[in-house]
């Protein structure tokens, strides 16, 4: 895009001048640079081409001065486009570029060489003694940046230079915890040589474990463990790293903080342990580790669920089984009197409910309105449950407070199939 409007500032045009066939441009020429030969500059350098760029600024260096409607200056272009050889003349003419200066939105030479991982560039304007420290409207320096778009190169320039390694952000985020959402070890490895701080947390309450182990970046966990990271430290929900971990199956991660000692019994703000996790998730090895370490398999949520519950209403089967061989409580009720019978009977889970049935769970069991995994069955029209409980002896005429049968329920939402298989129910 040319950038056709430039600041008032600029000296005005020079006057026409006559007819000349020569090709070297007059020394009023060369010195009062026009609207139009800032616009072809720019879009030299937005084009890569950057020795004609510098060629025009050779000849007229007054152009290192001037900036467009959106307040860019030659040197911020050429610093995005890493046009190397147009910064140097920046740099070094007569008429020097303002080093630091910032567009109307906040970025400077060296933050847009940053973003666009131009290395030669950001080490040339480290050298000429840019800002490490400028940061953009979001309060982004250079060196958080570079870490949160994963150039290690240009970090280790800026580090090398003597960055602060714990600026943070508008959000909190610093280049620590931004390596550790990445992965990129080298630059967390260096951050932590530096002093970068190992508790920071952002806007949110995560610090660098976190975001480690929610990405499940292992070897960087254990690097932060080394270090004294606060592994059972909460977000400002109250999740952990274990949580998180639980939470984006990362198997790995729960391995090392685990035996790092990870308190499996911590909740986040809704009252979820990470085996609560682990059994919404269906994650096998996950609630593996976590019952070996003792996890409560009869905790419950702050809605009172389990984590039989939660399994059964999402028909993760081989978690299940493994908290009935806990002796996970089968008839436990949450806080509508829901049981995990009722919750999976619900939601159509019949692997689930063969399970449960199987395991003597109580088909009887009623939630606070009255109401029975087959009556809640037969309302949302599963079929194949109904059977299943008719068959495992769960009343087909009790009614519930509001004084409805399953059949009725079953008519009332449209569900024939279930009205003719509760009005005459299959023998065993």
């Amino acid at each position: 895009m040319l950038h056709a409007i430039v600041n008032r500032s600029t000296p005005p045009s020079a006057p026409s001048a006559p007819l000349d066939t020569s090709p070297a441009a007059s020394p009023q020429e060369s010195t009062t640079p026009t609207p139009a030969d800032f616009d072809q500059l720019i879009l030299d350098l937005q084009q890569g081409n950057g020795a004609a760029a510098a060629s025009r600024l050779a000849r007229q260096p007054a152009l290192a001065t001037m900036t467009d409607s959106q307040g860019n200056t030659a040197l911020i272009v050429a610093a995005e486009h890493g046009a190397l050889e147009a910064v140097s003349c920046l740099l070094e003419g007569p008429e020097r570029a303002r080093l630091d200066a910032a567009n109307n939105a906040g970025d400077n030479a060296l933050l847009l060489a940053t973003v666009h991982n131009h290395l030669e560039v950001v080490r040339q304007l480290i050298s000429a003694g840019a800002n490490l420290e400028a940061s953009g409207r979001y309060g982004n320096t250079p060196l958080i940046l570079a870490a949160d778009r994963n150039w290690t190169d240009v970090a280790d320039a800026l580090m090398d230079a003597g960055a602060n390694v714990n600026a943070a952000n508008h959000k909190g985020d610093t280049a620590l915890i931004f390596a550790a959402i990445h992965g990129n070890r080298h630059l967390l490895l260096r951050l932590l040589a530096a002093g970068a701080h190992v508790h920071t947390r952002n806007s949110v309450g995560h610090t660098a474990v976190m975001m480690a182990a929610r990405q499940n970046h292992a070897d960087m966990v254990r690097d932060l463990i080394k270090v004294n990271a606060d592994i059972d430290g909460a977000s400002h929900a109250r999740y952990t790293a274990l949580i998180l971990a639980t939470e984006f199956l990362a198997i790995d991660t729960v391995r090392v903080l685990l035996d790092a000692n990870a308190n499996v019994h911590l909740r986040t703000e809704s009252g979820n342990t990470a085996l609560s996790h682990a059994a919404q998730k269906g994650h096998v090895a996950i609630f593996d580790a976590l019952v070996k370490a003792n996890a409560n398999v009869d905790t419950m949520n702050n809605a009172g669920a389990t984590p039989m519950m939660l399994a059964a209403e999402n028909g993760h089967v081989d978690v299940l089984v493994r908290l009935l061989k806990a002796d996970a409580n089968r008839d436990a009720t949450d806080h509508l009197g829901n049981t995990a019978l009722i919750r999976a009977s619900e939601k159509g889970q019949h692997e689930v409910v063969r399970t449960l049935i199987a395991a003597r769970a109580n088909v009887h069991a009623r939630d606070h309105h009255g109401n029975a995994a087959l009556m809640t069955a037969a309302a949302n029209g599963k079929t194949d449950i109904v059977r299943q409980l008719v068959n495992a002896g769960a009343n087909v005429y009790a009614r519930n407070e509001a004084g409805h049968t399953a059949a009725q329920l079953a008519l009332h939402a449209g569900h024939r199939d279930v009205v003719k298989l509760l009005e005459a129910p299959p023998l065993g």
